[in-house]
């Protein structure tokens, strides 16, 4: 339901709520992401299987950092310290909340790189929005380690010699930064 209310509002109806578009915060629901790092919760970890599906049910359902603090406890507890691979998992979680906030639907990382992929629809405020351009300015201002690349679908940010998902969260969460005092500047002279 809330996808198709979007789906009006950003489509037929948009003049009608342009500003309100042009000032959200969120333009992406949820973000995919492809990996060649191991993430998961390991069969010796927790041998169950269908405590591993819950678990992960679990996991997914986290919305806030204090959750995710609360779930890595939890682990710890019942099963002793985190494996690397659960460790990894769990840092998925935080820099698909910060590929969100960019507003990247599909985020790979793969041979020490990085690749977001922003959102599809071409018509959307978000290309408008002072986040989108304090992006730009961040990329331009970075040339050496982001570049962006358009395709005939989509446009992409390329993050190069990410190593490991630490890094991959810390490029993305400084560049969140950026775009966010870009955007509440801009919201500042209006």
């Amino acid at each position: 339901m809330n996808e198709a209310i979007r789906e009006l509002k950003e489509g037929e109806y948009k003049e009608l709520f342009a500003e309100q578009l042009k000032n959200q915060r969120e333009f992406v629901q949820e973000v995919l992401l492809e990996s060649d790092f191991e993430m998961r919760i390991p069969e010796f970890y927790v041998s169950n299987t269908n405590e591993r599906l819950s678990l992960y049910t679990q996991l997914n359902a986290i919305k806030t950092e204090a959750g995710l603090q609360r779930f890595k406890e939890e682990l710890t507890d019942r099963f002793g310290p985190l494996p690397a691979a659960t460790q990894t998992l769990i840092e998925a979680i935080r820099l698909q909340w910060e590929a969100r906030k960019l507003g990247f639907e599909r985020l790979l990382l793969k041979q020490n790189q990085m690749q977001g992929v922003f959102i599809s629809n071409r018509d959307s405020h978000f290309f408008d929005s002072a986040h989108f351009a304090g992006i730009l300015d961040y990329v331009q201002a970075h040339p050496a380690r982001y570049r962006l690349r358009q395709s005939a679908k989509n446009l992409s940010l390329i993050v190069k010699d990410v190593r490991n998902m630490e890094q991959a969260l810390f490029q993305l969460q400084q560049l969140r930064q950026f775009a966010e005092r870009a955007r509440n500047e801009s919201t500042e002279q209006h």
